[in-house]
Order: C-alpha cells, then sequence, then structure tokens
C-alpha cells in the first residue's frame, strides 16, 4: 500500500513526536466550529489583496502571509506571526518608496523609522492619519522587540486589514489625494463648528439629535464624489446608568452620500443607502436643545462611558475597513 505524503514526511522527520505537526488546532473547532482545512482557508484566512502597482518585492512577501495564515490551521498563533511579517512588509514597502523617490537607500541604523514615515507623510503618501500609522510602527516595535509571549489568533484579525490598507495607500493618485483632503477639511470644518451646540440628522421628514457624526472616507475616483459618513443618533441611557453594560449596541446609521451641499449653515445630498435626501445642521429647535445638552450631561456621568462608545465604534470600524477595501482596490 502506497504511503501517504504526511506519513513519508513524518518518517523523513525522524523524530518521536513528528505527527503532533500535522495534526489540526483544537481551537479552531472548539470556537469557531471549523472541520476541516478548507473550511478554515474559506472561513477564517483574512483575504489580502494588494494594489496591482505595487512591487514585486511587496507581492511576493505578502504572498507569504497568505500561507501563514494558512497553516494556522495546525497553530492557532501563527495568526500572530503573520502580523509580526505583515508589519516587516510595511517597513520595506516604506523604505522602497523612499527609494523611488529619492533614488536612495534608507539607513534604519541612522534614521530611525520614525523619520521615514513623517517623511512619506509629508509627500502626501497616506490618507490614514499619521498618528494611525505610528501606532502601527509601535505595533512593529513590539513584534520585534517582545517582553513576554503573547497571542491574540484571529480574535483581532482584522488589525492586518490595516496594515495592508496603509501600503495600498503608497500607491494611490497623489492629485486625487490633495482633493480629497481639501474637501474632507470643509467636512471637518462644518462638523467642528456644530457639535458643541449639537448636531441633528433630517431624514424623511424626522429630526433625530447625534451623539456622534463619523467621517470615514470621501470617494472621488468617481465624477461626483461619495461621502461615506456615520451618524449615531442618542439612545436610552437607562441600563448604562444600572450599570449595565451589556446588551443591544448603540445603533449606527452609515450614509453614502452625494451632491453633497454645504451652505446655510446645513449639509445636505442623496443618500444612496436609503435612497432619500438627508440633511445636518445645528439643533434648531429649543426643547431638543435642551434635551440634546441634559443628554451629554448625563452620559459623561456615566462611569465607563468609554466602554459604551468603544462598543459603536468596533462597528463603525468594520465598516470603514469594507469601504476603505473597496476604494484601494479600484
Amino acid at each position: 500500500m502506497a504511503k501517504s505524503i504526511e506519513s513519508l514526511y513524518i518518517e523523513h522527520l525522524k523524530f518521536p513526536d513528528a505527527g503532533k505537526y500535522l495534526i489540526p488546532d483544537g481551537r479552531w473547532e472548539a470556537w469557531h466550529g471549523i472541520k476541516n482545512h478548507k473550511e478554515f482557508i474559506e472561513n477564517c484566512v483574512p483575504k489580502l489583496h494588494l494594489k496591482e502597482t505595487a512591487p514585486e518585492h511587496v507581492k511576493d512577501a505578502f504572498e507569504i502571509v497568505n500561507y501563514i495564515h494558512a497553516f494556522a490551521y495546525y497553530k492557532y498563533e501563527f495568526f500572530d506571526i503573520a502580523y509580526g511579517k505583515a508589519l516587516q512588509i510595511m517597513e520595506m514597502a516604506f523604505k522602497l518608496k523612499y527609494r523611488e523617490i529619492t533614488g536612495k537607500q534608507w539607513d534604519i541604523k541612522e534614521k530611525k523609522l520614525k523619520k521615514l514615515i513623517e517623511f512619506l507623510y509629508g509627500a502626501n503618501l497616506f490618507d490614514t492619519h499619521i498618528l494611525q500609522i505610528n501606532a502601527l510602527r509601535e505595533s512593529r516595535n513590539r513584534e520585534l522587540h517582545p517582553e513576554f509571549n503573547s497571542f491574540s489568533g484571529n480574535t483581532f484579525s482584522r488589525r492586518i486589514h490595516h496594515v495592508l490598507q496603509v501600503v495600498n495607500e503608497l500607491y494611490e493618485d497623489i492629485p486625487l489625494r490633495l482633493e480629497r483632503k481639501r474637501l474632507l477639511v470643509e467636512l471637518e470644518k462644518f462638523i467642528k463648528e456644530n457639535s458643541d451646540h449639537g448636531i441633528e440628522i433630517c431624514k424623511n421628514s424626522k429630526n433625530h439629535s447625534l451623539h456622534h457624526l463619523i467621517i470615514q472616507i470621501i470617494d472621488n475616483k468617481i465624477p461626483e464624489p461619495i461621502y461615506h459618513l456615520v451618524a449615531v443618533p442618542l439612545f436610552s441611557l437607562t441600563r448604562y446608568q444600572n450599570k449595565n453594560f451589556n446588551g443591544t449596541v448603540p445603533r449606527i446609521i452609515p450614509l453614502s452620500l452625494i451632491g453633497v451641499k454645504m451652505e446655510a449653515g446645513a449639509l445636505s445630498g442623496f443618500d444612496l443607502v436609503s435612497q432619500t435626501e438627508v440633511s445636518f445642521r445645528k439643533i434648531q429647535n429649543h426643547n431638543s436643545y435642551i434635551k440634546h445638552r441634559e443628554w451629554k450631561s448625563d452620559f459623561n456621568k456615566i462611569q465607563g462611558n468609554q466602554i459604551i462608545d468603544n462598543s459603536w465604534l468596533f462597528n463603525v470600524g468594520v465598516l470603514y475597513f469594507e469601504k476603505m477595501y473597496s476604494f484601494t482596490n479600484r
């Protein structure tokens, strides 16, 4: 009877416990219900796609990350190894872009990675804020110089998409990015000028006071820009005031606006999600304004209110990466 590839491999290794390296990690089935490797690949391995304009060095290196993810079926912690490898590739991509721009090599021994990030950021090569890029740099430092052994597996698997996002941004059209930033500054100014008073959304002839209005991305790769926003209406605080932080996450309203206008103190546009006109403005009704102020005061008094905000911010983050993934792969 012909021997399987696995048995031949085990014989070749010639040590007693070689077989354990080909046993699936039981945590995948116990925690995620995964029954076989094919299921694992289809349901657990992140789909990583680099822009076609990325250098071959970067593409080849990210293919290694894909393989590390695939073999995490046999060892859960390989997800953490893949993340560490992705951070190293990010650094390599930064150096390659610097050489492309200047014709010179970046010497990491003489100039720190932080300086390289500042140079590239100053050259308008990122949509992501420099604070977030530096947060990835700090993650890279922890991965390269660990103080203890830890793992998260695929619990925070989306973090690798953040790395990929930053790398893909290196290969975007810079004039389009500068126009996006101009539109973004206008929108940020509107939100800042109205937030202290309180912003309300008018949709389907109904007004709702907002806890937050979040900008996700302005997609200007098409003739008419789409403003992707998230509105967070005020929500009941009763259960949080009773120290019950378990339950339904506060509702968020995703919006994709076209035909955006900012005039007469209002922001308006047609929402592609709900197929209706939407507008934002300072809260107009005095009673609504008082209720909004009281709500804000009560929210700020809740011990652990950041936990509440983190719950809906997670969902906002999921939407953000979905939008950015679609955006950067066009």
